[in-house]
């Protein structure tokens, strides 16, 4: 308040400062103000003063010191026990300065005031203070801020005081808060709302997670992080968490926006923007850098082979996370199919335990055959195993086929384990006439189907009469049978 107010230091003045976390540039402006400069830490019920540094240039990094003579400090976990070098965990306090307790308050007094296991000395305490800190390989503490700020996210125990110590270690950072915020989609991520002392250049968001993503692991590097010329205050002074404003796509590690190309791409881009609740997503874009993490990753594995009717794995995800990659990736591995399976049309939509198998075969155009019956599966038992005949990119054969029955008889060439076993067979569309020709050419070779279903067709020779209400109510009844 003094600086702000114009106070312009004095060259004969030793300076304490406590009371709170200490940030950069208050730091930097006090040792260049002050003669000597003294960082000082210590709650009241240790006798205010419990460690200190002094802070001789601008190049010293902050910490909380060392402990003053007769005081001990000890670092530990959630069981008690002693956290080693470079690790988080509650500080306590001990020593001289130590307090008897609260006045008439002795459950609190129990509850705070603890003995000190690791004393040689019999009846000595410590003081739990709620903060987190660790210890740095100099001997020095490193604040990292209260221990009500810990959070479960995914199954990880987070301390948003180390992620916030970690970005506020980056030069063009002033100030930091971190917090756990739900997107649009209900996810719980990690924001960081940064005051910035320097230019961050023209993408911010990236330079502040490959930054961070030096030193934490990948579930502590926040999604999004929000820049703003100040944090909002309440009226008495502190930080309103309540009142930082949501992130936007701007906060998100987005690269310059380039369309998708193609419909794999884009069909990709809508998965994208479904699971991480972005308006938009580009060809050039990275998953991760959106928000997305190991849960979503599974999530995005399942929507992109049950829509595509691929069989994309998770260590294709991580080798290709850019949009235009993954989509190259899939069309390579389509074609790799065509070009070497004798089996070009199949396609594995789900594979479950169930003994009957279902066959759904391609709409009219072809493509698309897991996005086409998408809707179908989800209603089905998990247990269903579900194989797709696609329609084959005709840019990759000779020539289709020239009429239903041969397309009939090759798709009943390529089905040959499957109809040896119980089996389903479903047509939607112009894939009815299809489902109908295998039906009729499978009976004679007698291997019958135990269903043969029409979707929106029917075949040539039999007339839309037959569509009528007990048609449909035999139909709804067959399929709720599969749906368990």
């Amino acid at each position: 308040m003094m600086l702000e107010a114009g106070w312009q230091g004095s060259p004969q003045l030793t300076a304490l400062c406590g009371g709170e976390a200490l940030d950069r540039e208050l730091c930097n402006r006090l040792v260049c103000a002050t003669r000597r400069f003294w960082n000082m830490y210590g709650p009241t019920e240790t006798t205010v003063w419990s460690t200190c540094q002094r802070i001789e240039d601008v190049d010293t990094p902050i910490s909380i010191g060392t402990p003053v003579a007769e005081t001990t400090v000890r670092i530990l976990n959630g069981q008690g026990l002693l956290q080693p070098v470079g690790v988080a965990g509650e500080l306590y306090i001990g020593g001289a300065g130590l307090a008897r307790g609260y006045l008439w308050q002795p459950e609190l007094t129990a509850e705070r005031f603890i003995p000190d296991r690791y004393s040689e000395e019999p009846g000595m305490r410590l003081y739990r203070t709620g903060d987190l800190a660790r210890w740095r390989r100099d001997g020095t503490i490193e604040y990292l801020g209260r221990n009500d700020h810990q959070v479960k996210l995914r199954g990880f125990r987070i301390e948003l005081g180390e992620i916030e110590a970690c970005l506020q270690a980056h030069p063009a950072v002033r100030e930091c808060i971190v917090m756990v915020r739900e997107d649009r989609t209900g996810e719980k991520r990690l924001v960081a709302y940064i005051v910035a002392n320097a230019d961050l250049g023209t993408s911010p968001v990236a330079v502040l997670r490959a930054h961070a993503s030096q030193t934490l692991p990948e579930f502590m590097v926040p999604t999004a992080i929000v820049t703003l010329p100040a944090f909002p205050l309440t009226p008495n002074g502190k930080v309103d968490r309540n009142a930082m404003p949501e992130p936007d796509l701007t906060s998100l590690a987005t690269r310059e926006y380039a369309a998708p190309k193609g419909h794999v791409e884009m069909a990709l881009a809508e998965i994208w923007q479904q699971l991480l609740g972005v308006s938009r997503v580009g060809r050039t874009d990275h998953f991760f850098e959106l928000g997305g993490h190991s849960l979503l990753a599974l999530r995005l594995i399942e929507g992109i082979n049950a829509t595509l009717g691929v069989e994309f794995a998770l260590r294709d995800l991580f080798a290709n996370p850019v949009l235009s990659q993954m989509a190259k990736q899939l069309t390579a591995q389509d074609k790799k199919d065509v070009a070497t399976s004798d089996r070009p049309n199949l396609v594995h939509l789900r594979r479950g335990r169930s003994p009957v198998k279902l066959v759904c075969i391609h709409p009219g155009g072809g493509g698309g055959i897991g996005e086409a019956y998408a809707p179908l599966i989800g209603a089905l038992s998990k247990e269903m195993d579900v194989t797709g005949i696609s329609a084959v990119d005709l840019d990759t054969l000779t020539r289709p086929e020239a009429s239903v029955p041969e397309i009939a008889a090759n798709y009943l060439h390529q089905l040959s384990d499957i109809i040896q076993t119980p089996w389903i067979l479903v047509g939607w569309s112009a894939g009815g006439l299809i489902a109908y020709e295998m039906t009729r050419l499978a009976m004679k070779n007698g291997c019958i189907p135990l269903g043969t279903l029409l979707i929106d067709s029917y075949p040539h020779t039999v007339t839309r009469c037959l569509m009528n209400a007990k048609f449909e109510w035999n139909f709804t009844n067959f399929f709720s049978g599969l749906a368990g």
